[in-house]
């Protein structure tokens, strides 16, 4: 059977309009997964054909890359007759033209076409009072809270390189599939906000702060100690999650004084420092290799610090076979093949780019919409069992149970999901396990269940409930699921229509199977922390970001093999590894490297599209503008503002801007078309006029820990589900007799008895 006849999104028709790297990488999602994929470029063709570096077709690296094995229709934007015919064929239009662009081309009709699925892309969505203004990637990071002090950076940094760009990519590509899910014959239109998708990609600070207000303390928690650190022979990460991988790492490192200081070290400069001293020594004379197998085999996170030209070199990645290599005219050069495995349906395989205009119409059937749930939830059909801990797997079915996904999170009282013990405080009660900010926001929308899954009466009960789901998800370390009899053998024999989504951190097969990590350990492997920091300085952690951008890759995956499922009748296991879903979001590093022979460094807030961008000083305390000037009108018309036409620009914004405030300097910017913004914090984030214009936050109600509030979704649909949560995070246990008893017959006796045994419970053993 060839992959086209098992492809999850064969005969899906998807144009992508509009030129832009996070549209162009939503476009390769969907192609890997068989969707026939038409790119509408200007006469002049997309600019990114000719961004460097070339790759030997003379063809931009990235442009092969990303666009390899799509159409291209040549078309000017004002020929509508053609850009009618065009989106006629469509099942799917991705349209990044501008807020507002569509209706002035006088193309309105084409948003009320019947059948029609529209997902349009802009900075900050068609409405809302910042609509209007330009923005560019730098002033997107400041506007949505991810430029911060990072480091012993004196100043906000950017998340360097393209990083950030994938975020709003998959945003896009699982907007696609949600609208294609909606069960109506009506347009559906999906108005995707770009600095939406970034702010619902962090760690929820902004429900840290709340927990810290409610103890009286105002402060943030120090970063954590060991990070990136230096080596005799290069850089490695070492990422510190319990307290007893740090008591083993103190051993390790020969400073077992600290063992029992570490809450004491994060507040105290001057212990802090003498351990940074302490172990700096100690790891200089260390190889970064030995680093990472001493660390390893004490199951503590760690990893060299990798970039794009060192990425194909690692032998996990050449036993898994993940890179491809091309060649032309005798030049050589790779890129990551893709950010997913399917056990029966073959992904697209690399494919030149078309040549500009390279299209020819193919006739189809139309999509058929899958009949999921309905238009205000439109997964209400899906059933999902979860197993997943920490962030990656539970952001992932937080968005599906958001859309009606029923979700049951599985967690025993023996061993709850390890992030409700993150970002809270004992102080705060008995029942402190439950105030966890990220554990909250990313479990919205599920129900709970514990079950002790170590013991039989606990895995009949979940095989039970195998046989009923259409999904299982899970991002154990690889050993664990086998160990509780749920393989991918187990799973299919217990339910052949089953979809099994798994997460692992470094990939089911490879000499890094074994290995522990979580977000900054990806971060710092592949990529993202190379390049970001300041040029002089040492690479820098983005901030585990990447926990999210997996969860999102997954949720496309799961809704894809979905699709063939209900095709074929058959389900399939789903691997989605987080490093190489980190390694396709940096390709460009990689794509650099090989063809360069040095992938990009770290360049602090600059860019090669600006003449001038970086952070400036307000007044008021730690207060920041965000300015990103990328043309030469702009930079006129930047001078006229700060009042300043002969001298240097950067010392005349610097000059003017410490005298004001935000509200004084960044609306005289974007009404002279200057892409500006506020560099936001935890403290101000919930303030800023788009995201409240937009109704972004809600507060949802919860019991035992009263109301919060939480980010809702980056993207409204129309028709479609609200964008709102549908039920507040559960409290452990607080489903037990409802899915035993309703779900699986069991009576109020044999309920009692699992209790008894404490087979399931509603309180931690010893929390």
């Amino acid at each position: 059977m060839s992959a086209d006849d098992t492809a999850p999104l064969r005969g899906l028709v998807v144009v992508e309009w509009g030129s832009d790297h996070s549209l162009a990488y939503a476009g390769w999602l969907l192609r890997l997964l068989g969707a026939d994929v038409v790119k509408i470029e200007p006469p002049d063709g997309d600019p990114r054909r000719t961004a460097p570096p070339l790759a030997p077709t003379g063809t931009s690296a990235m442009f092969e890359f990303l666009d390899g094995g799509k159409r291209s229709a040549r078309v000017d934007a004002t020929d509508r007759a053609a850009i009618t015919r065009l989106i006629e064929r469509a099942d799917l239009v991705l349209e990044a033209m501008g807020p507002g662009r569509v209706e002035a081309l006088g193309l309105g009709d084409l948003l009320t076409r019947p059948g029609i699925r529209f997902v349009r892309v802009s900075p900050f969505g068609q409405d809302g009072p910042h609509a209007p203004h330009p923005a560019t990637p730098f002033t997107l990071q400041a506007a949505s809270g991810w430029l911060q002090r990072r480091g012993n950076s004196a100043r906000p940094i950017q998340v360097g390189g393209r990083y950030p760009l994938a975020f709003q990519a998959v945003h896009t590509a699982l907007a696609g599939l949600i609208a294609l899910a909606i069960p109506t014959t009506a347009p559906v239109v999906a108005d995707l906000s770009l600095q939406e998708c970034l702010q619902t990609s962090t760690p929820l600070p902004t429900r840290l702060l709340d927990l810290l207000r409610q103890l009286g303390r105002e402060e943030q928690l120090e970063r954590r100690p060991l990070g990136v650190v230096r080596c005799r022979d290069g850089w490695a990460g070492i990422n510190i999650l319990t307290a007893q991988q740090w008591a083993d790492v103190c051993v390790l490192l020969g400073v077992e004084e600290f063992v029992d200081g570490w809450a004491v070290l994060r507040r105290d400069p001057a212990r802090l420092a003498e351990f940074s001293r302490r172990t700096r020594d100690v790891l200089a004379g260390m190889a970064v290799d030995d680093v990472v197998s001493l660390c390893q085999a004490l199951r503590v996170p760690a990893n060299p610090i990798g970039d794009g030209g060192t990425l194909p070199g690692l032998a996990h990645w050449r036993e898994r076979e993940f890179f491809v290599t091309r060649e032309r005219d005798g030049v050589t050069w790779r890129h990551p093949s893709a950010p997913w495995r399917f056990s029966r349906s073959p992904l697209a395989p690399p494919r030149n780019a078309p040549d500009l205009g390279e299209y020819q119409p193919t006739p189809g059937a139309p999509w058929p919409t899958p009949g999921w749930g309905s238009v205000a939830a439109p997964l209400s059909r899906l059933r999902i069992l979860d197993l997943t801990t920490f962030w990656a797997g539970p952001s992932m079915t937080c968005v599906l149970g958001g859309y009606g996904a029923d979700v049951i999170k599985v967690e025993s009282i023996q061993r709850p999901d390890g992030q409700r013990y993150g970002l809270t405080f004992r102080e705060l009660g008995d029942d402190w396990y439950e105030h966890s900010g990220l554990w909250q926001g990313t479990n919205l929308n599920k129900r709970s269940l514990t079950l002790d899954l170590t013991r039989e009466p606990g895995r009949d009960l979940v095989r039970r409930l195998v046989a009923r789901a259409d999904v299982l998800v899970e991002n154990y370390s690889v050993r664990v699921l086998d160990s509780f009899g749920l393989g991918w053998d187990e799973v299919r024999a217990l339910n052949p229509r089953a979809v099994l989504v798994r997460l692992p951190g470094f990939g089911l097969t490879g000499p890094w199977r074994d290995y522990v990590g979580w977000g900054m350990t990806f971060e710092q492997l592949c990529g993202p922390a190379w390049q970001t920091g300041e040029p002089d300085g040492p690479p820098v952690t983005p901030g585990g970001y990447c926990d999210a951008l997996v969860g999102m890759h997954g949720a496309v995956a799961t809704l894809a093999a979905l699709v063939e499922r209900d095709r074929s009748g058959i389900g399939q296991l789903v691997e989605v590894p987080q490093i190489e879903v980190v390694a396709c979001a940096t390709a460009d590093q990689m794509v650099t490297a090989t063809l360069t022979g040095a992938a990009p460094g770290r360049v602090g807030n600059d860019s090669p599209d600006a003449l001038l961008q970086d952070v400036f000083p307000l007044a008021g305390p730690d207060e920041w503008l965000a300015l990103s000037v990328q043309t030469a009108a702009q930079l006129a018309a930047l001078r006229t503002v700060v009042g300043d036409r002969d001298g240097p620009v950067r010392e005349a914004v610097a000059a003017w801007a410490e005298a004001r405030k935000p509200d004084e300097t960044v609306p005289a910017l974007l009404a002279a078309g200057i892409p500006a913004a506020r560099v936001e914090t935890p403290a101000t984030i919930r303030e800023h006029p788009q995201l409240v214009a937009r109704g972004y936050w809600t507060t949802v109600a919860r019991r035992r820990t009263g109301s919060a509030v939480f980010p809702t979704f980056p993207v409204r649909f129309t028709p479609g589900p609200p964008n709102a949560h549908r039920r507040p995070a559960p409290t452990l246990g607080q489903h037990n007799e409802e899915i035993l008893r309703d779900e699986l017959g069991l009576d109020d006796a044999a309920i009692a008895a699992l209790a008894a045994d404490q087979i399931i419970g509603t309180t931690p053993l010893g929390a």
